[in-house]
């Protein structure tokens, strides 16, 4: 069964527009895109590092509970930073989301971002036996 999900859970303030925010197919969720976007719909762009990198975190929590599921659930976790200088707020407050054994992760750094300085993209296992 594959299910596109095509609208964010509402407190994160996220309109997916002509994407889907997610993707289920069998007991995987593919989770794209996720930006550090408050639950009005506003960029978190004045926000320190560490601020917005949370805000993206929030809002992938609040993606992977829509689909049954926690963040201790994601295998694989994509971070992209407009600035590699952010790298040490993005693993504090990692930190603050997870506790080992971590997910495996990819970290690059790109040219620019629609909506501010990170997105995140995860593979959140959601079957049974978790």
């Amino acid at each position: 069964m594959i299910l596109h999900a095509a609208d964010a859970p509402d407190n994160t303030g996220i309109n997916a527009g002509n994407f889907s925010q997610a993707t289920h197919v069998h007991d995987v969720v593919y989770v794209g895109g996720v930006l550090a976007i408050d639950q009005y719909g506003q960029r978190v762009v004045d926000a320190s590092a560490a601020e917005a990198i949370r805000q993206a975190f929030d809002n992938l929590e609040a993606i992977c509970r829509e689909a049954g599921a926690r963040l201790k659930d994601i295998v694989m976790l994509t971070a992209m930073l407009t600035d590699l200088g952010d790298l040490a707020a993005l693993n504090a407050v990692q930190a603050e989301f997870f506790t080992a054994p971590y997910p495996p992760r990819s970290t690059f750094q790109v040219a620019g971002l629609p909506h501010g300085r990170i997105e995140l993209t995860a593979i959140v296992h959601v079957g049974s036996g978790r």
